[in-house]
């Protein structure tokens, strides 16, 4: 019975041991680590290393953002996630909440630790007033009312009601460390509003006299008055810091940009360049563009307008030309002549050689860089009297009419001759509506009218291009320099064909280019269609005086004859 006895009491006491033991070891095991039972919400992180809980919690975020809550208020319901509200994971002070929770092993008590969190940029409010606008009835501000006659008078505020958002940030708190968020009920209270009549007397009268003298926008050559219809369109009150005018910034940013930006745009030039013993160099200096800093314009406003001032600056900016100074021409790639383009304007009238000059000058040290998309339009700028042009012969309206800028398709026909050669991609190419004699055989011309008619072409090699002109004689030549990458362009034609006595034809032009390794890029046909030249009769002589004194250059055309 003893011996019995004695061996009960070694096993209990053997027993306590392993427990002293496995007690201790588990107590080292958890001495760094959040105990098995402690969960945020339905997310565990009992077992996580205390220095690994910051990394544990991010994805507790995670989880987070993409759940939903439901408001109810009223009897109707809004759902959104967390994420949408602006919900944030404090994770520094959640943590220390779950470090304090950890009980010592043994404990086997779920512990379920609420988050803590931050509420971001009002958005809970926003929605909610969105969501429920039609069983809420928010406060009145005082307000300024402008009828027809510009007259300002006050609309008086009134009381209102709004939601407590810091009971329901902390129901969606306390939700958020439940296994499953319940539906919050949203609860409204009394809400007055933050402008009062009394308030708004002076930016009332403010208001009146900004309607009569106008707003008005300087900067150093000019000045512009905002129209008083724009400004009842975009005026309106705001409360802080204290009730003052403001123009609404959706409205006032597309009121410069449309009605004041284009008038004080202007385009930077950029410089021109030559090839002087095989180095590119600069002969013309660039200019600075100019353009709105609308940002800067908007804040000078909203200034103003706090100041009660009826004046503010346009802010501008300058804006700097693609190619200011002149580079090496290794970095720029230009080493070669790869191509040139020839045409012949022999028996051209005076007018018409000035006019070939003035626009050849136009292009003369032009770069084109490599991916940049060549617009004869858009480089040739207005054609007019005032930028040095004549009067001649274009075909316009289905007649044959003096204005000016006529001879500018010699222009464009040399430079695409030059692009043909050059074995560059061409993106817009039209032929005239009849054979013109100054081009030859019919099917290598092309014609252009700004705005309407372009010749485009891409520079597809590896460097810059630079374009340089030259007159030699009745001969206009366009040359291209840069990267000869080895590729080749071979032309067939053109070949006119289907001649008509009536002066009709038609001409087919083809181009094939190769890389260096004899792969073929391109593979292209230019079709020409030209119409009797009797269809566009010339004007008479009294006729085209008029024409050239009255045209502006704005209607579709064909191109100058």
């Amino acid at each position: 019975m003893m011996k019995t006895i004695q061996a009960i009491v070694q096993a209990a006491i053997t027993a306590c041991v392993i427990i002293l033991i496995g007690g201790i070891g588990l107590r080292l095991f958890y001495a760094d680590r959040i105990s098995l039972h402690v969960y945020i919400g339905a997310f565990p992180v009992g077992g996580s290393k205390k220095t690994e809980l910051p990394k544990t919690l991010r994805a507790y975020q995670q989880q987070l953002e993409r759940a939903s809550v439901t408001i109810a208020f009223r009897g109707r319901k809004s759902v959104h996630t967390l994420h949408q509200f602006g919900v944030a994971v404090n994770i520094p002070a959640t943590q220390a909440e779950v470090i304090r929770a950890s009980r010592m092993f043994g404990d086997i008590r779920t512990v379920r630790v609420n988050p803590v969190l931050t509420f971001q940029g009002g958005s809970i409010h926003a929605l909610l007033v969105q969501d429920f606008a039609q069983v809420l009835s928010l406060p009145k501000n005082a307000d300024i009312a402008i009828d027809a006659q510009y007259q300002v008078s006050i609309a008086q505020s009134e009381v209102g009601e709004d939601f407590n958002i810091t009971l329901l940030e902390q129901a969606i708190m306390e939700g958020a460390g439940k296994a499953i968020m319940p539906t919050i009920n949203a609860i409204a209270q009394r809400a007055d509003p933050t402008v009062t009549a009394q308030q708004i007397i002076g930016v009332q009268g403010y208001a009146q006299s900004l309607l009569q003298s106008g707003f008005t926008l300087k900067n150093r050559e000019s000045s512009f008055v905002i129209p008083r219809a724009d400004v009842v369109r975009m005026v309106q009150v705001a409360s802080l810091p204290s009730p003052h005018l403001v123009f609404q910034q959706g409205l006032l940013q597309e009121y410069l940009e449309l009605s004041i930006a284009p008038d004080i745009h202007t385009e930077p030039v950029n410089a021109r360049f030559q090839m002087q013993d095989g180095v590119v160099t600069q002969f013309a200096l660039p200019k600075n563009g100019v353009d709105v800093d609308v940002d800067a314009t908007m804040k000078g406003i909203a200034d103003a307008l706090m100041q009660q001032r009826d004046t503010a600056s346009v802010i501008t900016i300058e804006t700097q030309p693609a190619f200011a100074d002149a580079q090496s021409s290794a970095s720029l790639g230009i080493t070669n002549l790869i191509a040139t383009g020839e045409s012949d304007f022999r028996g051209s009238p005076k007018n018409r050689i000035h006019n070939i000059g003035v626009g050849a000058e136009k292009f003369n040290g032009i770069l084109v860089a490599p991916g940049e998309e060549f617009s004869f339009v858009a480089l040739l700028g207005p054609v007019d009297k005032n930028t040095g042009y004549l009067p001649e012969l274009v075909i316009k309206n289905n007649a044959t009419i003096p204005e000016y800028g006529g001879g500018l398709c010699q222009v464009s026909t040399t430079v695409f001759r030059a692009a043909m050669n050059a074995g560059v991609k061409i993106t817009e190419r039209h032929n005239h509506s009849y054979a013109v004699r100054y081009y030859g055989t019919p099917g290598f011309d092309a014609t252009i009218y700004p705005p309407y008619t372009d010749f485009r072409f891409l520079n597809n090699t590896p460097g810059y291009l630079l374009i340089q002109t030259r007159i030699d004689g009745t001969k206009l030549f366009f040359e291209f320099w840069g990267t000869n990458d080895g590729r080749q362009a071979t032309i067939d034609g053109p070949h006119p064909y289907n001649r008509m006595p009536d002066g009709s034809v038609k001409a087919v032009l083809k181009r094939t280019v190769i890389d260096a390794q004899g792969n073929e890029i391109e593979n292209n046909t230019f079709n020409s269609n030209y119409k009797s030249p009797n269809l566009f009769p010339h004007e008479s002589a009294k006729q085209a005086s008029n024409s050239a004194a009255t045209t502006t250059g704005t209607n579709s055309s064909n191109g100058d004859a």
